[in-house]
């Protein structure tokens, strides 16, 4: 989640706009803000999320506990995915 993802969730809760967020995101927010989740209309496709250094980095334990340490987050995020079958609409 970023602060414009929360920024944005607020702008929409006060007018009659519309926002496309993280479902995650979106869940958070929906019991604290007058808001309503919806399926999009047409099918988004997912991020791919990569890492990238510089060679020199490599052989470097800290980059390497590092690298590791984000790769087992990553991981854990994707199985932890909500149910795409939970917002309304579509």
């Amino acid at each position: 989640m970023t602060q414009d993802h929360v920024v944005a969730l607020r702008v929409v809760a006060q007018s009659d706009l519309i926002v496309t967020v993280p479902s995650r995101v979106a869940i958070l927010f929906e019991q604290t803000l007058p808001i309503r989740i919806l399926r999009p209309p047409l099918e988004i496709p997912g991020v791919v999320v990569q890492q990238l250094w510089h060679p020199r980095a490599d052989t470097d334990k800290a980059h390497a506990w590092l690298r590791g340490l984000m790769r087992e987050i990553c991981a854990g995020l994707k199985s932890a995915a909500p149910d795409q079958s939970e917002p309304e609409g579509g």
